[in-house]
This record gives structure tokens, C-alpha cells and sequence, in this order.
């Protein structure tokens, strides 16, 4: 049995707790462990698509991926990630009488100057012609949306709060935390 203290120990090496780990780290927190099981393929992130848009129907959603995106631009200018966030855009279907419940989720994002464009049937087809548009089918296009490996991300995060002193255990099962206060 292994037996260490530290300040600060996360449990799951995938994108959130990657991602914690290394804003911990570069902020110079020293004593910080990472634990997991090692088995990506079972976890939440391996399941994860990768990618990486902004509009959704909750506007809380939208102002989170407005913050991931920019957080990950910031990763990638600070060298970290191995892969490049590419621009291959997205679109996004619904029944045009739902748009005025998107109103507000749009102002959101146009408010941020994050360039998205509404697709009716004339334009959508004219545009994305490879998709069947009916009469009453709309779109979102976000031209900035992408994908990235979700378990690449981690591993790079990862690896780079190793470099600034983390310790990450892996294939490693957790039985018991244990917190005393003297």
C-alpha cells in the first residue's frame, strides 16, 4: 500500500481533471496528486466526441463553451497541446418554429463576436447541398467549431503538469481518503 500526503489529490486524469491539475500546477501549487485507473477507454472523456462548439439550448452551456474554447486557444498558445484545434465547422438542425427559444442563446454568442450564421432551407441547401433541407429545417453554422482527441488533451495536460511537479498515479484504485485536521 502506498501511503503519501498531499494538499490537493484528484481523482480522474480525463479533461476536467487534467485540466484542473495543470491550472493548479502553473499556478505553482506543489503538492498535488492525480490519481486514476488508468483504463481511458472506460472513462467519460474516452467516450467523449471531442468536439468542440458552442452553440447549445441552455445559454449557461454556451457561456461554458465559450470559456472551454477559450481556455484550450490559450493551451495551445501556451504550447501544451500536441494537437491543433482546426476549424472544420459545425451545423446545428432545428424546426424553424423553435427559433425564437434560441433568441437569447444567440445574442449570447453575438454578443461575444462569436461568428455563427442561420441557415434557412434556400441558403442551407445552396451552402451544405449534401444534406436534405426540409421546408421546415433551419440550421446554426459555426464556422470556428472543431474536434480535438479528448484523450490526447488529457495526456498532454497531463504531461505538462509533470514537467511543473505534479504526481499522477496511474492504474491505481482508490479504497480510502482520509482528511485530519490537527
Amino acid at each position: 500500500m502506498i501511503s503519501n500526503h498531499y494538499e490537493i489529490v484528484i481523482i480522474g486524469a480525463g479533461c476536467i481533471g487534467s485540466s484542473i491539475a495543470f491550472e493548479l500546477s502553473r499556478r505553482g501549487y506543489q503538492s498535488i496528486a492525480v490519481v486514476d485507473r488508468g483504463q481511458n477507454s472506460q472513462s467519460a472523456t474516452a467516450q467523449s466526441g471531442g468536439m468542440l462548439r458552442v452553440f447549445h439550448e441552455n445559454p449557461d452551456h454556451i457561456e461554458l463553451a465559450l470559456n472551454t474554447l477559450n481556455k484550450i486557444n490559450q493551451y495551445q498558445d501556451l504550447g501544451v497541446l500536441s494537437e491543433k484545434n482546426i476549424a472544420n465547422g459545425n451545423l446545428y438542425f432545428f424546426d424553424k418554429r423553435r427559433y425564437s427559444d434560441y433568441q437569447t442563446n444567440l445574442q449570447k454568442m453575438e454578443i461575444k463576436n462569436y461568428p455563427f450564421e442561420i441557415l434557412t432551407p434556400a441558403n442551407g441547401r445552396k451552402r451544405f447541398p449534401q444534406y436534405h433541407w426540409t421546408d421546415s429545417q433551419w440550421a446554426i453554422y459555426e464556422p470556428l467549431a472543431s474536434h480535438l482527441s479528448p484523450l490526447q488533451f488529457s495526456q498532454d495536460l497531463i504531461i505538462a503538469s509533470q514537467k511543473l511537479g505534479l504526481i499522477h498515479y496511474s492504474d491505481f484504485h482508490v479504497e480510502r481518503i482520509c482528511h485530519f485536521n490537527k
